[in-house]
């Protein structure tokens, strides 16, 4: 890794931590807020009654009732309130310490993105591939949020650059830390089962798909040890609302495709910026064209359709809780972010006397869509309970 790697990975790390850190003790207010004092109850309780008392279950009361799955949220695996746990003792018990969890966490996954495209692209359009993300009100408002996504997305980009570092060097020591990387994801997210998947078809290493067998085993009998089934605690309740199959009681809203995919675009356009999804859907269709032309998918291709192709999968295959959650869509930061990158450098190449004025054009284009968005929410967001708010 060259010195001026490093500097910039700092540089990208200190810009962004300001940025996330801006109104981090604000009070929990609203329906996104409710994530945090949802999950960060689940770490008080792991501190006050310790992680083997509890058997890694999710305690979500703020007291011990008496052993009932009823009382254990078991809809998604359980590292991301273990780690709020470490940064509620460590930090103490305040609405920051929850949030700069999911912030060190974003920023760490910037600077290992950063890294990522440079093993294809060079510095300046690396940095506006950085700054495509890091200008978004979807990383901006999302990205110190305690839910899932941050941190999944953390390990799931710490799993590409480590899988973009074994293809090019045949490693097996980096491939043993890959694995390890998609473990930990896999025990945070399930977008990270996806990525485990497209990487088997990619590679076809047979790792990935023992991984997720174990993991998926690992917490089946993890949720059966605390609620006494293997569907406790409402889990199979929650998969088939999630995948549009039964609604619950508190969300029977019906939507049909047309609707659920103009919302999906619709918060696209707001929370990754107008200048940001026109681009990349232009460079898209390129690649799409170039691929079809020459039936073949590069390094660099395929990085970009993993990211894509989880994030896809992931509102599509869960597609009522997309259709609830607009921040589910934050798997899309890096496809936009390649897509940004690619772009910048396509142009560079095809108009190499002009190259300061496409970097210049592009920096532009990114102030441009900092100063016109606003962070946070999007106007049409659904006014759900707060039950739903951790579903």
């Amino acid at each position: 890794m060259k010195r001026v790697d490093i500097l910039l990975v700092i540089l990208i790390g200190i810009v962004s931590f300001l940025l996330l850190t801006i109104g981090i003790d604000k009070p929990f207010n609203g329906h996104h807020d409710f994530n945090n004092r949802f999950f960060s109850q689940v770490g008080r309780n792991y501190i006050k009654y310790g992680l083997l008392n509890l058997k890694l279950g999710q305690l979500i009361w703020d007291h011990k009732p008496e052993d009932t799955g009823e009382v254990y949220y078991t809809h998604h695996p359980p590292l991301l309130p273990i780690i709020l746990s470490v940064g509620l003792k460590t930090l103490g018990d305040t609405n920051a310490s929850v949030r700069v969890v999911p912030i060190v966490f974003s920023v760490l996954t910037l600077g290992i993105f950063y890294l990522l495209i440079r093993n294809f692209l060079g510095v300046i359009e690396s940095l506006l591939g950085v700054g495509a993300w890091v200008i978004s009100p979807m990383f901006l408002y999302f990205g110190k949020m305690a839910d899932h996504e941050a941190l999944t997305l953390f390990f799931i980009t710490l799993t590409c650059w480590l899988f973009v570092l074994w293809k090019k060097s045949g490693d097996i020591s980096i491939f043993h830390l890959l694995v390890i990387g998609l473990f930990l994801g896999q025990w945070t997210g399930w977008p990270a089962y996806y990525l485990a998947g497209i990487l088997f078809i990619i590679s076809r290493r047979w790792e990935f798909v023992a991984l997720s067998l174990f993991n998926f085993a690992l917490f089946v009998g993890n949720v059966v040890w605390i609620t006494g089934s293997p569907v406790g605690g409402g889990l199979w309740e929650i998969l088939l609302f999630r995948v549009g199959l039964q609604p619950l009681s508190f969300a029977e809203e019906i939507y049909t495709p047309i609707q659920f995919m103009t919302q999906e675009l619709r918060w696209s356009y707001h929370f990754f910026t107008p200048g940001v999804v026109i681009t990349t859907v232009l460079y898209l269709i390129y690649s799409l064209l170039k691929w079809f032309k020459n039936r073949k998918f590069d390094l660099w291709s395929q990085i970009w359709l993993v990211y894509f192709l989880v994030a896809l999968i992931h509102i599509f295959f869960f597609q009522t809780g997309a259709w609830h959650h607009d921040y589910w869509l934050y798997y899309f930061l890096p496809f936009y972010g390649f897509g940004i990158a690619g772009m910048a450098s396509l142009l560079v190449k095809g108009f190499r006397s002009q190259r300061t004025v496409v970097y210049i054009f592009f920096t532009l284009l990114l102030l441009f869509s900092f100063s016109s968005s606003q962070p946070g929410p999007s106007q049409g967001v659904r006014r759900l309970t707060e039950r739903d708010g951790a579903s």
